[in-house]
């Protein structure tokens, strides 16, 4: 491929523009101001949800707080500009973002409730996040440790991972798209904005072939190279410029802009992460280099293996957590998910190699736990409900199994002993009498025998109670 100049990449991409960090080369669009008024006022019921107040503006949309008016829940409303409605494509991306967020549900992704349309103009319904976004956690210059360094981009890789199982490619991260949650102590990182995101086949594409659209201090350079052909690869480079600003405090084409930082980023190197921080583990670096490779082969070969390489410089807490969530030793039998059964919410479980995870014996049964790292996570979900119930019940359970035991080994002892009863002579002596017992005998030997059925039939009924008990 021939290295093209500024000059000719300013005469192929002559409305090539930047603004608010995010790159387009196409047609253009306007953008908001944060000091514009609030198109939708405060009070405004859009259906089924009344708006408290705008919360932040971006550059295709508005986000409002607003409360769920039947189940008194918060939630946050991205409704698109009115003045995009204009332009198609704007729209078409919008829609798009709504259908792609709904297809990941993770922790570290946020999650999309619901679409709508208020006077032509659709919005989307997320939950309500409390916290910042990590671009306010990232101040120029501002180098942060390294166990937090890792702490948040370990949930992060976990996320974008969830988001490349669904079959997407994100192709926008940046700290402005990530989320940092606050929940008392609690910090939960989350990926936003689905905007540029599309299946890693490129099916759905919108952008033509050979423009470039992102936010180009963070694009991989196949990205900002408007190749067609760019999958999770592009994503892990991403992650890898939010690894270099949080452990130097600048980017890697710090002080560059528009076309001059688009074609650094597709055809230049940059320098070295310990030039910003010497005191950098050169262990940390190569993790940091790998991931921003130029060529998308040289990058780790999957986001966990990243995740790995990252997690020794987390805090121990964080490595505990995290060592199960990516650990490539963990194995599981194959699952197999039909896809008629995905709607309802089915999973169908080959039984002969999971038989262990339902037996509620004491021999052979294999902890669950050792499992869940590799399930899916809807079958992590329901695996790890099952494992709660059967820990919660488990003990009782099996007291009152022991007890039906032994009732029931007495019901057997009791029906033995009636046959006894009744297979043994009245009394003592020799064959005739054997023989030819008297009525009173018979009589008795027959109350015996009804004596030991009532008994066997009442036990009977006791263990299938107790059985229909336990279901």
């Amino acid at each position: 491929m021939v290295e093209p100049n500024l000059a000719t990449l300013e005469a192929t991409h002559p409305r090539l523009r930047a603004q608010s960090g995010r790159v387009t080369i196409g047609r253009a669009v306007p953008t908001a101001e944060a000091d514009e008024p609030p198109w939708i006022p405060a009070g405004t019921a859009l259906g089924k949800y009344a708006v408290v107040g705008r919360v932040g503006v971006g550059g295709l949309a508005e986000v409002y707080e607003a409360i769920h008016l039947a189940l008194r829940k918060r939630v946050a409303l991205k409704v698109m500009r009115q003045d995009l409605l204009l332009y198609p494509e704007a729209g078409v991306r919008f829609v798009r973002e709504g259908e792609n967020a709904s297809l990941v549900k993770h922790p570290n992704v946020v999650d999309v409730y619901d679409v709508g349309e208020f006077q032509g103009v659709p919005f989307l319904v997320m939950e309500y996040l409390e916290g910042t976004p990590l671009s306010g956690m990232l101040p120029a210059g501002r180098q942060l440790t390294l166990d937090s360094v890792a702490n948040l981009m370990l949930p992060i890789i976990a996320g974008v991972r969830a988001i490349h199982q669904a079959n997407l490619v994100h192709r926008d991260l940046k700290p402005a798209n990530v989320f940092v949650e606050r929940a008392g102590r609690r910090v939960t990182p989350k990926v936003l904005d689905f905007g540029l995101s599309r299946s890693i086949q490129g099916a759905d594409r919108i952008t033509q072939p050979g423009l470039a659209i992102g936010t180009p201090h963070y694009m991989a350079p196949e990205q900002a190279r408007g190749e067609t052909q760019v999958g999770p690869e592009a994503d892990q480079y991403s992650m890898g410029v939010m690894l270099y600003e949080m452990l130097t405090g600048c980017l890697p084409h710090q002080g560059l802009n528009g076309v001059k930082l688009l074609h650094a980023v597709a055809y230049e190197g940059f320098d070295s992460p310990r030039l910003w921080r010497p005191d950098l583990p050169e262990e940390l670096e190569q993790v940091l280099l790998t991931a921003m490779a130029h060529q998308p082969e040289a990058r780790f070969g999957s986001l966990g293996k990243l995740a790995r390489a990252i997690l020794p410089f987390a805090s121990e807490r964080a490595q505990t957590y995290w060592g199960a969530e990516f650990d490539e030793q963990a194995t599981a039998p194959p699952i197999s998910v039909r896809q008629e059964d995905l709607g309802r919410g089915k999973l169908e479980l080959p039984r002969a190699e999971l038989a262990s995870l339902w037996d509620d014996g004491d021999d052979d049964v294999t902890d669950i736990t050792q499992l869940l790292p590799e399930l899916p996570p809807e079958l992590r979900q329901v695996m790890t409900r099952w494992e709660q119930a059967r820990t919660e019940r488990s003990t009782p359970e099996r007291e009152r199994a022991v007890a039906l035991a032994s009732q029931v080994r007495g019901a057997c002892d009791t029906s033995r002993q009636a046959e006894a009863l009744v297979s043994e002579p009245s009394q003592p002596g020799g064959a005739e009498e054997a023989a030819d017992p008297s009525p009173a005998s018979s009589r008795g030997a027959y109350l015996r025998l009804g004596i030991g059925l009532g008994v066997l039939i009442g036990l009977s009924l006791c263990v299938m109670l107790t059985i229909l008990a336990l279901r």
